[in-house]
């Protein structure tokens, strides 16, 4: 049981940017298996659901403890760890998206987040847990069941808590719970991973001799 006690939190409507809520992740962003770290549980595999969310900086903001979301976990985190706070490696769990910083890289790239899609204009926070969000509609009146309903570039809201992290580096936990879908995005979805229209489908041969397409095919509708 965490010896501090959790502020909850619902934030407002924001655009889920990468990760999913439907499959845990049971490695790092290096590879390696995630496994407990403290405890009585420490070396055992664990899974996490992680996914971050971009939401819009208002005029003026300049940090994002001057948000309304980084307002409740600026003060969570002086509140538990005051002495590791103001540390610069301290784990707030957000991304300014207009950063020209280069991350840490991840699958051989790095990456500013200010050339990330979806990222500019915004604050990004990361949410995870050890359980699946709870997917509900618009007003939570009903759960969402449908296995990928919710994907990378559709717009939520987030219900959940913050709380000081207890292990070796200081930082604070943002725990999800339920997630709300309120609607697609204009600009659609998010491909993550490898983008299919850069593949090269529908370019013709691509080996010596090949035929363009086999005998009996007929062209596919737009």
């Amino acid at each position: 049981m965490s010896k501090f006690t959790p502020t909850p939190f619902l934030t407002s409507t924001g655009r889920l940017l990468w990760g999913d809520l439907y499959t845990p992740r049971t490695t790092d962003f290096d590879g390696n298996p995630l496994v407990t770290k403290s405890g009585p549980n420490a070396g055992a595999p664990r899974v996490v659901f992680d996914f971050g969310v971009a939401f819009a900086k208002r005029p003026g903001e300049t940090h994002f403890g001057q948000s309304e979301l980084g307002a409740i976990i600026w003060a969570q985190g002086h509140k538990d760890h005051p002495q590791s706070a103001p540390r610069p490696d301290f784990a707030w769990k957000v991304t300014d998206g207009d950063s020209q910083v280069y991350g840490k890289p991840y699958k051989g790239k790095s990456t500013r987040p200010c050339d990330k899609e979806g990222y500019p204009g915004h604050w990004v926070f990361s949410f995870g847990g050890g359980d699946a969000p709870r997917i509900v509609n618009h007003d939570g009146s009903a759960y969402i069941l449908d296995k990928d309903a919710v994907q990378a570039g559709d717009c939520v809201q987030v219900s959940g808590s913050v709380v000081g992290n207890e292990g070796a580096s200081p930082g604070v936990y943002l725990n999800h719970r339920f997630v709300s879908f309120q609607g697609p995005h204009r600009d659609g979805r998010i491909v993550q991973g490898a983008d299919p229209k850069t593949l090269g489908f529908g370019a013709g041969p691509q080996f010596p001799g090949q035929i363009a397409m086999p005998a009996g095919a007929m062209a596919a509708p737009a």
